[in-house]
């Protein structure tokens, strides 16, 4: 028999266990983070990460059960796995200081194709893998070191299982909170390395004080776990993590501010999936047998799968955008978005998280007191995570969508529980059993396909007659949909972004040709931002250009814009090329390439854009242009206060020194500024216009005065722009300013956006001079 470790070694273990789970979710959100500063903001990149951090998990768990067998001083194993970990997190900390340099090195060549995503794979496998390897040590030396005597797998294993999870949930509160708080990436990363570090002193003195154990060659020989164990990890695994996507997808489609609600949905997974491992710790002792237990949860995880859909399209009144309507605090809202995460999606993470703890108990049958068998079991439950991951990606998303994503997941769970009902009772209880789940798949399958994936007549100037989608596409960035609103044909991204549309032709046309008649020659033009490709193809209209490159973050949007803005986009021009990446990166590749760079109107809030208002990236820009060159960024007013845009023209203005502000019109209604600077000593030149508003009149392309007239271009122009208010305040990668106060104000509603008494406040913001004039 084992050598019991004892009372307070075993509450050592849970607190340890606990902080470790904090720091290893803390870390997984961080490292998205850099790597999305490195790779750019698109889907792949995000599920590649976490593609290589499940890949790194099960490989630790792998070699942490060939391992443990050996272990005789688990306590200094564990402090040499946590140690390891620090050490192999400290590469994040160094991306900033490598990632613009590789990327010009590499050049803009391999964008947007195969040769990109290879890169990508190495750079995640590369910065990931090795210490998400050392945390999947962790967890089977926990159990070595916590687990003995009258400790098995069964309950105690089940505890520490139940600790780490919870931990997970702490450390998303945590992160998500001091990011909130204005803490930046780099600190939060520095400080997650440091409790590491922490946790393994820890582990070396609970060392000091413990004698080694002695191999026992029958424990030993019980560390293979058996096969079906391994097939319902995976399955489990799979099932969790899919789920996680699709409802991270679910929950864009009603809910802005995405930052606050990935949080909410991560604790609305990790919260459960605790809660479950504490249930079957609980009643580990009073289930004579594991199978039934593990098909019951089976079964249950199939039904509510099914109802999941359902349960959050109820939740969110029919898919309806700003279900959450703001609140006063960021502890409100996230409240109210946890309550909606927990009832659509709590039931089936609940059961579904009750899989892999009573699969524990499985593995303790015929005698495990160590838990040598969890490292096979969670290395299969970290593959079944990352197929999971992509497969919903990749697969469940563009061919099925979200709802009818859930029902294949029901079928999955299903399927799990008539083999094990087979496996447990026989071939006559798993006929039974397979029935079962082949009528529910008959009557909710057709249900959940009918469900609304957009709600689209809760918007301004929709009616019940045009709230229909023209067009409707899933895909890894969400749901795109081209659709009707007061007579305007747009694009919509994931039920609550409107991308553009006919209804403002000529004022988008006019965002394209305004910065391009202050440039001498703009023979080489880039867009950062497709959205209905109107802009980019008013480019096309300038007898001066010869080549236009739009970069777009989205496949499916840029198909839409192909498909259905082809006459106003220019679609099919040889001089149009469309190119599929991060905006930023693309910028990143570049050098001396481009005459004139148009930014687009990026909303604050959203996801990844703050990174287009960064310092890092307007010095990208600025070495993207040639020597002369112009840049134009487009500011929505009506989605930015006074303060922001101050920070936004600050970090302009360290990559550009003069900024030079005009408006796209006249009108106090949603107002957009356009912030326009030159490389090297080009500067704004009304003698300039002139010339090119004439090449403009005489092509006859335009029907635009703002534009084909010097004295109306002038009219647009508001003055210098000044820097910001707090000398010192700029957005940059590392603390991501922008788009935390913009969801942060958006919340509280302590606002004041630009498009309200806009006159009052331009004086706060800009040098006006006199004769409009530089």
């Amino acid at each position: 028999m084992a050598t019991d470790p004892g009372p307070v070694r075993y509450r050592t273990t849970l607190a340890v266990a606990t902080a470790s789970g904090a720091t290893a979710l803390a870390h997984q959100l961080l490292w998205t983070r850099r790597m999305g500063d490195l790779l750019g903001a698109t889907p792949q990149a995000t599920t590649r990460v976490l593609a290589a951090f499940f890949l790194g998990l099960s490989l630790g768990s792998m070699l942490a059960g060939r391992l443990v067998v050996r272990v005789r001083r688990p306590w200094r194993a564990l402090a040499a796995a946590l140690a390891v970990v620090a050490l192999l997190s400290l590469p994040m900390l160094t991306v900033p200081w490598w990632s613009t340099a590789l990327w010009r090195a590499l050049g803009p060549d391999i964008l947007g194709g195969w040769r990109e995503d290879v890169v990508e794979l190495l750079l995640a496998l590369a910065l990931v893998v090795p210490p998400a390897i050392a945390m999947g040590t962790t967890m089977p030396l926990f159990a070595v070191a916590g687990l003995g005597g009258t400790r098995t797998l069964r309950r105690a294993g089940t505890w520490l299982y139940a600790a780490n999870t919870a931990g997970g949930a702490l450390g998303i509160v945590g992160a998500f909170g001091l990011t909130l708080s204005g803490v930046g990436t780099e600190r939060l990363l520095l400080s997650a390395i440091l409790v590491d570090a922490a946790l393994a002193g820890v582990a070396l003195a609970v060392d000091r004080g413990t004698e080694a154990r002695a191999r026992d060659p029958v424990v030993a020989a019980a560390a293979r776990a058996p096969l079906g164990p391994l097939a319902i990890a995976f399955v489990s695994g799979a099932g969790v993590l899919a789920a996680e996507a699709l409802a991270i997808h679910l929950f864009d489609q009603v809910v802005s501010l995405a930052t606050l609600g990935a949080a909410s949905v991560l604790l609305a997974v990790v919260v459960p999936l605790a809660l479950a491992a504490a249930l079957a710790a609980w009643a580990a002792g009073r289930a004579r047998r594991p199978l039934p237990a593990v098909a019951a949860a089976l079964a249950l995880a199939s039904a509510t799968a099914f109802a999941t859909p359902l349960l959050f399209v109820w939740r969110s009144d029919g898919m309806r955008y700003l279900t959450l309507e703001f609140s006063a605090s960021v502890a409100a809202f996230v409240g109210r978005a946890l309550g909606l995460g927990l009832a659509a999606f709590g039931p089936f993470v609940l059961a579904a998280g009750l899989v892999l703890p009573l699969t524990f108990r499985w593995c303790d049958v015929g005698g495990d007191p160590y838990g040598r068998r969890w490292g096979p079991v969670l290395a299969a439950n970290g593959i079944g995570g990352l197929v999971g991951a992509e497969v919903a990606s990749r697969v469940l998303m563009p061919l099925l969508g979200m709802h009818l994503g859930f029902a294949v997941l029901a079928v999955v769970y299903g399927a799990a529980a008539v083999v094990t009902t087979a496996a447990d009772v026989g071939i006559a209880g798993g006929v039974g059993a397979a029935a079962v789940l082949v009528a529910a798949a008959v009557a909710l399958v057709p249900r959940l396909g009918a469900l609304p994936l957009v709600r689209l007549d809760t918007w301004p100037g929709a009616t019940p007659e045009t709230a229909r989608p023209i067009d409707l596409a899933t895909g890894p960035e969400g749901t795109v949909v081209v659709t009707m609103l007061e007579g305007d044909r747009v694009i919509m991204l994931n039920n609550q972004y409107v991308l553009g549309g006919t209804g403002a032709l000529v004022r988008q046309q006019r965002m394209a040709l305004l910065p391009a008649v202050l440039h001498p020659d703009p023979k080489r033009v880039a867009f950062i931002g497709l959205g209905t490709g109107i802009t980019a193809g008013a480019a096309l209209l300038d007898p001066a250009a010869r080549s236009v490159t739009a970069i777009e973050l989205s496949p499916l949007v840029a198909a839409m814009s192909r498909k259905h803005f082809g006459d106003q986009s220019g679609a099919g021009d040889p001089r149009l090329t469309v190119l599929l990446a991060d905006g930023r990166v693309a910028m990143e590749a570049e050098r001396g390439a481009f005459d004139l760079i148009v930014g687009d109107l990026f909303m604050p809030w959203q996801v990844g854009t703050g990174r287009l208002y960064s310092v890092e990236h307007f010095r990208a820009v600025h070495d993207a242009l040639a020597d002369g060159g112009e840049f134009c960024q487009w500011l929505p007013g009506f989605q930015l206060t006074a303060e922001q845009f101050h920070v936004i023209v600050a970090s302009f203005r360290a990559a550009f020194p003069t900024a030079y502000l005009f408006r796209d019109d006249r009108s106090p209604e949603t107002p957009a500024f356009a912030l326009v600077g030159f490389r090297g000593a080009a500067t704004l030149d009304w003698r300039v216009v002139e010339a090119r508003t004439a090449v403009l009149r005489q092509s006859g392309r335009t029907r635009d005065g703002f534009v084909a007239f010097p004295n109306l271009v002038r009219a647009l122009y508001v003055g210098i722009a000044d820097g910001a208010p707090s000398p010192g305040v700029v957005n940059t990668l590392d603390n991501g300013w922008i788009e935390r106060r913009a969801g942060l104000d958006q919340i509280g509603r302590e606002w004041h956006y630009l498009d309200a008494d806009t006159r009052e406040h331009l004086p706060e913001y800009v040098d006006d001079f006199a004769t409009g004039a530089p």
